[in-house]
């Protein structure tokens, strides 16, 4: 038994598949025949996912078409059981961007002026430093995370202290700027959507008309992140 086979039998084994006398070619296509299948970790991981779809639209050209519409149906489902919002720094989960906001501003509190975190701490907030569009950049040097005053806005806010000085950065920008746990699930999805087209480059068409179809174009009040994703 090969290593998709053994998986799909795993993935079966777990109600994914409908028929007990499926043979395993088909058995290998049940494993992605859901949409959500992409967003159950248990499961199996976005990246096997991938390269499983990938290696059926390889030796089953047939099913091209059938892929790509799995693909453009699990990027407008999204995640369906409600954990969408949940995101997680390190060990650390949180049910959405308010909850780890709010983890940020404890830590804020918790820390007179010019302060700095202990090191559990300090590696928390340096894991989501990461997320800021400059985190690369503000946390070169890095020798301790402090808490303090911003100079210009005279608000409360953490700063990266270096040998050379510090500078501060928003916890809030860096938040707003990481990834759910169902954009992460969707990055794999486009990812392997990226990966089929390059397989089958005959395809694109076909797929964007897919995309088109399922996010049709929405303007005025009702549009919205939710209603219409902008891939």
């Amino acid at each position: 038994m090969t290593a998709i086979q053994g998986l799909a039998a795993r993935s079966a084994s777990k109600g994914i598949s409908k028929d007990s006398d499926v043979t395993p070619e088909n058995q290998e296509y049940q494993v992605l025949e859901r949409a959500q299948v992409w967003y159950e970790p248990d499961v199996v991981s976005g990246a096997r996912l991938s390269t499983l779809v990938v290696q059926l639209v390889s030796t089953s050209p047939n099913r091209i078409n059938a892929a790509l519409e799995l693909l453009a149906r699990a990027l407008a489902e999204g995640v369906q059981d409600g954990n969408g919002e949940v995101m997680q720094v390190g060990k650390e989960r949180f049910a959405d961007r308010a909850a780890m906001k709010a983890r940020c501003q404890q830590l804020l509190r918790l820390h007179r002026d010019d302060e700095q975190l202990n090191p559990e701490d300090t590696d928390f907030m340096l894991k989501v430093l990461q997320h800021h569009p400059r985190g690369k950049e503000k946390a070169r040097g890095c020798r301790a995370i402090a808490a303090g005053v911003h100079p210009t806005f005279q608000m409360r806010c953490f700063y990266v202290v270096r040998d050379d000085g510090r500078e501060d950065f928003s916890y809030i920008r860096c938040v707003d700027n990481a990834p759910t746990f169902e954009v992460k699930c969707q990055a794999n999805v486009c990812e392997a959507c990226v990966r089929v087209l390059q397989v089958h480059p005959a395809a694109m068409q076909r797929f964007a008309s897919l995309i088109e179809d399922r996010f049709p174009h929405i303007r005025g009040p009702r549009s919205t992140v939710e209603r219409h994703r902008n891939w």
